[in-house]
């Protein structure tokens, strides 16, 4: 990388860019296909979501600013300023674009909405951690208790998501649906329980019936 192109990637205007457009892509799948078919996605705003469903009470991307608070605290006093304030920038451009965003894709088939959810907001979410920020919330858990205590940040997600999709299950109303790495989705349709692989070369799916 030349010393040019390795100022412009530094650059607050590219990191900036990157965060707003990411940003604005992961708002239309939680608006336009999570929050339409009462999916709930994985983290922090998983659980906003969670919340809105079960008591209807304001909206999620209002929910999720609150939800962050505690988690930005904690991140004040154990990551870099720079890390934060970006991850700040990225929590409330997804929460205040979420606010305007007023339409819906049509997709009926819960299968292919869940999807196209995962696919969509994956290249949001793969845009706004090519910045040296992140979406927040449990992303700032991860990197926290990485470097704290060594826990990997994959089992952190993958250990925050399964408690909230047990309870999410609980709920007859909502369907899980989240992205792994920016390449994988799982969601339910019916009686199965689907994972989906995205590949530059190919999709697997694979179905799993709970009866």
């Amino acid at each position: 990388m030349t010393e040019e192109k390795s100022k412009f990637v530094y650059s607050v205007f590219w990191n900036c860019s990157l965060i707003i457009i990411g940003c604005l892509i992961q708002a239309i799948a939680y608006k336009g296909l999570a929050i339409p078919n009462h999916l709930v996605p994985g983290g922090i705003f998983g659980v906003s979501s969670l919340i809105y469903y079960l008591t209807d009470w304001l909206n999620p991307g209002l929910l999720n600013i609150i939800l962050n608070v505690p988690m930005f605290i904690l991140g004040y006093l154990f990551l870099s300023r720079r890390f934060l304030a970006y991850s700040a920038m990225a929590m409330l451009a997804t929460s205040l674009i979420y606010q305007v965003v007023d339409f819906t894709i049509p997709i009926d088939n819960q299968f292919y909405a869940v999807l196209t959810y995962g696919l969509i907001f994956g290249v949001g979410g793969g845009m706004v951690l090519r910045s040296f920020g992140s979406s927040g919330g449990l992303d700032v858990i991860a990197i926290i208790l990485f470097q704290k205590y060594n826990i990997g940040l994959g089992k952190t997600f993958f250990g925050f998501n399964f408690i909230l999709f047990f309870f999410s299950f609980c709920h007859p109303g909502c369907r899980p649906g989240y992205r792994f790495d920016d390449r994988h989705v799982r969601g339910v349709e019916g009686d199965r329980l689907c994972s989906i692989h995205v590949q530059p070369a190919q999709i697997d799916i694979h179905c799993l019936r709970f009866s």
